[in-house]
């Protein structure tokens, strides 16, 4: 994103990358790339003399400085940002100068220059962290795959692009698997292990607390439980995964209470990671990665049925303000439902006129009759007074009776097909905008 921003900015532009030096060899570095990008020939012998060079350069033309891995400096040339603080509240915060810090560790960037006791707080114009592609952007880098396929890559790859474009070439979702996760050479093998100790002093917590999570306890009582430790206790590391990494997010249920807070995975590799092959890291060690493939088959369609749900709440969000079949979307509200005593509703929308509950299975079965029964049944516990539409999504159709009931009660059906139409006309829609 940066690089191509640079192809297309104005003036003269700078790009840097911080290479684990000295601070001698980083100023050298520095130099010979500044020569490359423009020509100047520039003797950097102290950090003074760069930002000297920018703020003279910066009087005559608009000038971008990026510098990459940004957050390395900190350790190796401390006296850069210090410098940079001083010549940019003193000089250069009036010219033409744009200069992008970009860097891999969440935490060090927060800490330069977010925390208030950061060298650059308070000096920000704005600031960017990328996430993971929606489902809608993903497949359109898997476009010629099924769009059962394409949900189930989504499921267990997530959006990172990454981690997608290592898969990207291979054809069999097991054989992805195993050339990417499974094998003990694979090079996503360890990755969620990997990014929290980049960014983290000590995982062993934060990993007991993402595979609790991943394996359905969600509630801070049910993690606390699993990892017999003190409710209190918790808290730190509850905090860290969703406002520093942003791993997990807290979800109530839609006209709920917030006691009923559940914590889910932000990241489906992550989730997948955590609940298939964290848990069988001694098979995978021992070289019996089949044992774990044949795991993963068997409950890889009930895995792929959550994040079809996700799946499913992203496209009514963006049809927002749109039609899908017979319903006006309008609304500021949208997510699930549950309570205590085990009541569940995939889909609720607060929508502007009526109350939208609905049904998402993924399964081999078409969807039954008994499934719109049970939903109707549920809504006697949510307080709710005004008209209530309801919608069913089913990967393999409905059955002739759920159709006909369907039909009397006015209920919505969308099968994977209608799905696959909705989401090709956003496609269409974007491209011709």
């Amino acid at each position: 994103l940066i690089k191509r921003f640079l192809d297309e900015v104005k003036g003269k532009k700078v790009y840097c990358f911080v290479n684990d030096l000295e601070d001698k060899e980083l100023m050298d570095s520095f130099s010979r790339d500044i020569a490359t990008m423009t020509g100047d020939m520039v003797k950097i012998d102290s950090w003074k003399v760069l930002f000297e060079y920018f703020y003279e350069e910066a009087k005559k033309e608009k000038i971008v400085l990026v510098i990459d891995e940004f957050q390395k400096l900190k350790k190796l040339a401390p006296q850069f940002i210090s410098e940079l603080q001083n010549y940019w509240d003193s000089k250069l915060k009036n010219t033409k100068f744009l200069i992008v810090i970009v860097g891999s560790s969440i935490g060090m960037m927060q800490e330069i220059a977010l925390s208030p006791s950061g060298a650059l707080y308070g000096r920000k114009t704005a600031q960017l962290q990328l996430l993971p592609f929606r489902y809608v952007d993903f497949r359109e880098m898997f476009a010629q795959k099924k769009e059962e396929d394409k949900i189930t890559w989504y499921a267990i790859f997530g959006g990172t692009p990454h981690y997608l474009e290592i898969v990207y070439q291979i054809e069999d979702i097991y054989q992805a698997l195993l050339k990417a996760v499974l094998e003990k050479t694979a090079p996503l093998h360890e990755e969620p292990k990997n990014l929290l100790e980049f960014e983290l002093r000590t995982i062993s917590r934060y990993s007991a607390i993402l595979q609790a999570i991943a394996q359905g306890k969600q509630t801070r009582k049910e993690i606390a439980d699993v990892l017999q430790v003190r409710l209190g206790t918790l808290s730190p590391y509850l905090e860290k995964l969703l406002h520093l990494l942003h791993l997990i997010e807290k979800k109530e249920p839609l006209f709920g209470k917030e006691k009923h807070t559940r914590y889910v995975l932000n990241d489906n590799f992550f989730k997948f990671w955590y609940r298939f092959v964290f848990p069988n890291q001694t098979s995978l060690e021992l070289g019996n990665s089949n044992i774990v493939s044949n795991k993963i088959k068997e409950e890889l369609n009930a895995y792929t049925g959550q994040i079809c749900e996700q799946v499913i709440r992203e496209l009514f969000i963006l049809y927002n303000g749109y039609k899908i079949k017979d319903i006006s979307l309008n609304f500021k509200r949208i997510g699930s439902w549950w309570d205590r005593t085990g009541h569940e509703i995939d889909l609720a929308i607060e929508n502007e006129t009526q109350l939208i509950l609905g049904e998402i299975k993924w399964t081999k079965e078409p969807m039954s009759a008994t499934i719109l029964d049970e939903l109707v049944k549920k809504t006697q516990f949510i307080k709710y007074g005004g008209r209530i539409k309801y919608v069913l999504v089913s990967k393999n159709g409905f059955t002739e009776s759920c159709e006909k009931m369907a039909i009397k009660m006015h209920v919505t059906l969308l099968t994977l097909h209608d799905v696959e139409n909705l989401f090709q006309l956003l496609a269409h829609r974007r491209k011709h905008t």
